[in-house]
Formats: structure tokens, sequence, C-alpha cells
């Protein structure tokens, strides 16, 4: 009885001092009291209403309000960051293409860590109008309100990614069904939009569309774009269209609507808002129309006179004599990918004597005289690229990598006249060949020589004597001839 009465009295004590300490440590502030479940009393009521029942199961069946819901103005992406400091000129005059009756279009420039969004118009001054750059924050809110608020005055979207390498943007390539890839007429303005496009060929096989700027007349527009185009459908198997010609935009305004930067914070950074913003613009946009707009006028050319060898081979760095008048100006031939056997050795004598080659087969047509020179020796390396506009015709590449164009004239020399559009097609177009065979390191400052083959009973013709006296022009005669049942061809000098 006693321990008992003990043990309680110190249970008391216990009691009496935790208190004391908790006192002290709250401050006399009320002990919290707790309350069990369904022990709250009020007069709100907890029960929902038929509309507050229907709102809540809708909203969990419905997906969140997203920029993806509302319908953009057609975007088409602008690939144009090989040409540097001139890009932003070009691309607010190629953007001036679409300013026409009034029209506007948006202009997005995107990176890793800028966005601007511009409106570029016609203007009715003379001077040209461009608004400085005020930078303000990337955020995600601003950005989809400016594209929301701007997509209601533009006629139309372009999408610049100064550097497609990165992840993103590659990505948000890949979504843009259009692109527009512009280009200088010059050599080198040629050659790097060839390289350009040819490594973002891997991200997708969009719609090719071409703008040129600085053509002179619609010739010249022509055979930029024959150069670039059939080396992109051969190479790349990417076919394109002519857009127009880009002439410089005088009379254009630029508005600058945002400039954000989200240089210098490193959580803007890390999340990039933008991607995502404009992957559900990309993906909400109209379809671009076929025939967005008319091609860009450009100075008509004067009616050239009748056409000659010099004419059809302009390019070739020598003088070329006049031949008869059987040649005329290539017309526009689309380049069909072909697939042709592993390399093989082409071998043509270069001295006086003549040489005996195996024909299998008694047929002598130019293709066979071709074939069977290929298999008769060593000198030329036969290489894929097949000439449009005379497909039996073989590129080839000497041993001190010039590229030489392997042609067998028909009987009569009726196809004389392609054969030497096939050599004029290779001299032009001899630096985007040798990118495109870059295992034969193809010296692209020689413009390449034709060995031509013609039958023996054609070797007097004015037209041949005329191209012997060329020193990029070789000439050598066949014949067929039988012996102990085998068939073979007499190659001698003409």
């Amino acid at each position: 009885m006693d321990q008992n009465q003990s043990q309680r009295r110190l249970s008391e004590i216990s009691h009496l001092f935790l208190s004391d300490v908790r006192a002290k440590a709250t401050g006399n502030a009320p002990l919290p009291v707790r309350r069990p479940p369904g022990a709250f009393k009020g007069d709100v009521s907890i029960d929902l209403t038929p509309e507050e029942f229907a709102r809540v199961f809708s909203e969990a069946d419905e997906p969140a309000p997203a920029l993806s819901q509302g319908q953009f103005k057609p975007v088409r992406a602008v690939v144009a960051h090989h040409l540097g400091e001139l890009m932003a000129d070009r691309i607010r005059d190629f953007a001036g293409m679409f300013c026409r009756d009034g029209k506007r279009v948006g202009v997005i420039y995107a990176d890793a860590a800028d966005v601007r969004v511009s409106c570029v118009e016609n203007n009715p001054h003379a001077e040209r109008i461009e608004d400085e750059p005020t930078p303000e924050p990337l955020e995600a809110q601003r950005l989809e309100e400016v594209l929301v608020e701007l997509n209601q005055d533009v006629d139309a979207w372009l999408v610049v990614l100064p550097d497609p390498r990165n992840a993103e943007s590659r990505e948000l390539l890949r979504h843009i069904s259009h692109w527009t890839l512009i280009s200088g007429v010059d050599h080198d303005g040629v050659v790097s939009s060839y390289r350009t496009i040819k490594g973002l060929c891997e991200v997708a096989r969009p719609n090719l569309s071409i703008a040129i700027f600085g053509a002179i007349d619609e010739v010249e527009l022509e055979k930029t774009y024959r150069k670039l185009g059939s080396v992109c459908d051969q190479f790349l198997h990417m076919k394109s269209s002519l857009l127009g010609a880009i002439e410089p935009g005088d009379d254009l305004a630029d508005h600058l609507v945002l400039a954000a930067s989200a240089s210098h914070s490193k959580s803007q950074l890390a999340l990039s808002p933008q991607w995502a913003i404009l992957t559900d613009m990309v993906l909400a946009a109209e379809p671009v129309p076929a025939m967005p707009m008319a091609a860009a006028a450009v100075p008509q050319a004067e009616a050239p006179a009748a056409p000659t060898i010099k004419t059809v081979m302009k390019s070739v760095p020598v003088d070329h004599p006049k031949p008869a008048a059987a040649f005329t100006p290539e017309q526009p031939m689309r380049i069909e990918p072909q697939v042709t056997p592993a390399p093989s050795a082409v071998s043509i004598p270069e001295d006086g004597f003549a040489n005996i080659i195996d024909l299998p087969h008694a047929d002598a047509s130019p293709a066979a005289v071709i074939g069977a020179v290929i298999r008769g020796g060593s000198e030329l390396i036969e290489s894929p690229v097949k000439a449009p506009a005379h497909p039996e015709a073989i590129v080839a590449v000497s041993r001190d990598h010039q590229l030489v164009l392997v042609a067998a004239a028909r009987t009569g020399l009726a196809d004389l006249r392609t054969i030497a559009q096939a050599y004029r097609w290779m001299s032009e177009n001899r630096s985007l060949i040798a990118m495109a065979l870059p295992q034969f390191s193809i010296d692209v400052h020689s413009a390449g020589r034709l060995h031509l083959l013609v039958d023996h009973a054609d070797v007097t013709a004015d037209v041949l004597q005329t191209l012997m006296e060329n020193g990029s022009v070789t000439v050598k005669a066949y014949r067929k001839l039988r012996w102990a049942g085998k068939t073979g061809l007499l190659l001698e000098a003409a």
C-alpha cells in the first residue's frame, strides 16, 4: 500500500515538472487541443452542389489549358545561320517577300539564352525603321502573351535558329514541316548553303524551298537554283522548290516586340521555357500554303543569241571555239539517284597507238562501249555521280585528282549536245561533287576534262575537229572487231 502511494506521488511530481518545462518553453501559451475527425461543427455545409460536382469531374477529365489549344498562323523555319553577320539583314529582306498588300510577318530568333520576337511590315516612309532592343528577363508567361497577341496581327511566322547544333533547336526543327534555305549566287555561297543543309538533313526530311539573293536576272536565278537543288536531290535525296529572289528591303519596318534574355539567371538558363512554348506553337500552327507567295520579280535578261559550245561551257576557264549550231542551252532537269556497283577502273590510253578491249556482247551501244572501257584499265576511278543531262556518261577521277567525264557518242553524233551539257554540269558543280566524294580528294580548282568516245566513221566531222583543238577535250575513235569467235573494241587516237 505504501509502495502504490509512493508511485502515485512520483507520477504527480513528474507531471508537474514536465508542465513547468512546457510552460517556460512556450511562454505560457495555451495547450494544443486535438480534435478527432467529425468533431468540426459549424454553419458551413461541405456537401457539393450539382454545379460544383460537375465542375470537379470535368476538370479531372479535361487537360489543363495550354498554348497548343490556340490556332497560330503558318510557321516556316529559315535556315540562314551560315550567312554569319549578314543573317539578320537577309532574313529581314526575306520577310519582305511576304509583306505584300499590307501583310505582316512575325520573326522569332531563339537560342539557348535569348529570344527575340519582331514584326516586319511595309514602311510607307522612305527610310528603314528598326527598333532598339530593350532586354528583359526571359519568362514563360511573358513569351506566351507576346506570341498569342502578335499572332492576331501577323499573317505568317518565321522561326530562325542561330545555333541549330544544340539538341533543343534540332528537336524544334523536327516539328517544323517547311524549311527555307537562303543562298547567295556566288560559288562560296552555294557551297556553304549545301554544307549547311547537309548537316541538318539527318534531323528531318521537310518540304524544302530555296530563296536566293544577289541574282541580277532570271537566268542567274534559275542557274543557281538548278545547281543547288540538283545536288540536294541527288546526294541528300531532298526535293526542293524555288521560292524566289530576295531583294533589298529598304521599305521595311522591323518592330521589336520582345527581346528576352536568360543569360544573367542560371535558373532561367537551366529551365529554357522557350523550347516548350515554341514547340506548342508549331504544333498548333496552320499548314503552310503550297504557294504562299509568287516568286519575287527580277529584271528580265535579254534573249540569248544562237547558242554555241562556248555559251554552254562558259564556266570552264578555257576558250572554247564555236562548233555547229546543234548545241542549245540546257533545260532544267531532275537528277534521279542511281545505285552503282563498287568503284572500278577506267583506262583510256594517252598515246597514239591503238588498244584492243574485250567486248562481252556484240552490242556496240554507248553504254556497252563505256562499260568495256571501264574494264580495260586503271587510269581513272569511276564515281557514283551521274550527270543529269546524259546519264550514260561516267564521272570519273584521274590519278591527279581531276574530274573526267567519259562519254560515248552515238553514230552520227546526235547526242553531242547532251554530252556538252553533262560536261558543263560537272564543271559548274565540281565543288559540290568534291564535297560529296571526300574520299577522292578532288581538285576543285581544275575545271575537269572530257574524254569523248566516237565511232570511227564520225572522226572526220567538223565539230570533232574543232573540239580536238581544245586542251580539255580528248577524242578517241572506236570500232568493233571480231576474231576467233570473240568481239572487241579497237581504241585509237582521233
